[in-house]
Parts: structure tokens; sequence; C-alpha cells
């Protein structure tokens, strides 16, 4: 049973449009629009699923154009990377503080706003993006950038501006609802 939520996109702004090539519709290319990146209002959420592909990083650094191997393959949680987004940035990202371990689900949908996926953490993932967004919310570019991969693939560097305490978020600026579908189905595993 679906519950009605309240979504404040402002919260949490996408500073670069990037790629998840992975859950492109047209062969695995990368979406069009810029991504961004907010919570929503939730109720209590069901057990976790723990299968799911989705590693939230914080950024150490980032450059523009990107100064390293852009890199596209797997990468374990906890060793940290680096990637580029589409715009030829790069980021030098930390370990993973939220797993796809922790996603209880994740539903694409399309509203006025365009294609999006909603992603529900379980407590413990709840509790780590609570404590690392509280903390990046008082920091500045780059440390405030959080990374967003599923697949390998680098889909966000957004931008952190209050904390996201509720275990709720909504990413957006998918190029459709084939995208939102294709990316929901990599978080949820």
């Amino acid at each position: 049973m679906r519950h009605s939520r309240t979504v404040a996109y402002a919260v949490i702004v996408a500073t670069t449009a990037a790629v998840l090539a992975a859950c492109g519709s047209s062969g695995g290319g990368p979406s069009s629009t810029g991504p961004s990146f907010g919570p929503t209002e939730a109720s209590s959420p069901p057990a976790a699923s723990g299968r799911g592909d989705l590693q939230l990083r914080r950024a150490t650094s980032a450059q523009t154009p990107a100064q390293g191997t852009c890199s596209a393959a797997p990468v374990p949680p906890e060793k940290p990377t680096y990637r580029c987004d589409k715009q030829g940035a790069g980021y030098q990202l930390g370990p993973a503080f939220v797993t796809g371990a922790m996603v209880v689900s994740a539903e694409a949908s399309v509203t006025q706003d365009g294609a999006q996926v909603e992603v529900t953490l379980d407590p413990a993932g709840t509790k780590a993006l609570a404590a690392a967004t509280t903390e990046m919310s008082t920091q500045s570019s780059p440390q405030n950038l959080l990374g967003i991969m599923s697949a390998g693939y680098l889909y966000a560097a957004a931008q952190v501006r209050a904390p996201v305490t509720n275990g709720v978020f909504v990413i957006t600026g998918l190029a459709n609802l084939a995208d939102a579908k294709s990316l929901a189905a990599s978080i949820n595993g």
C-alpha cells in the first residue's frame, strides 16, 4: 500500500549531470538531463531487501576537466574510487556509507517534474545517511558533494544543502520512465 508523500527537491541539488549508462533505455547510454537528489517524507519502512546496487559516497575532491582515469567498472563499497560525470568532471570518492544492502525499495515514477526514483532505506541506512548529510550540509564543495553510484557508474555528484534524516530520498533528472525503471531495478537488485 502506497502512502502519500510530499517531496522536497530543494534540499540536495545536483551540481552536475552524470552518467548511469547501465540504466539507459537506449542500450545503456547516459541520460540527457541533469539529476537531482532530495528527501521525501515516509512512513515506517518494511524490511530491507539487501540485494541492490547502490552506493552513496562522499566526494573528497572534484576537478573540471577530470584529471584522472575515468572508470565505470564495479568497485567494492569499502574501496575509494575515482569517477567521472558525462560533462567530463572527475570526482575522488571515499568508501560507500550507504549500500544496496540498506535499501528497502526503489520505485520509479513520473511526476510533473519528470521521471524519478524514490529510494527508501532501512534503519541502518537511514542513520548513515542522516549522519553523513548532517555533516556534509555544513561543508563547502567538494566536501558537500554526494556521489550516487549504481552499476559502477557515477549517476550524480549532488550538493548536500540540508540533512536527509528520514531515510527516503528521490533521484530526479532521468530522461524518461524507462530510465527510471532501469535505475530502480538496478538499485532493487
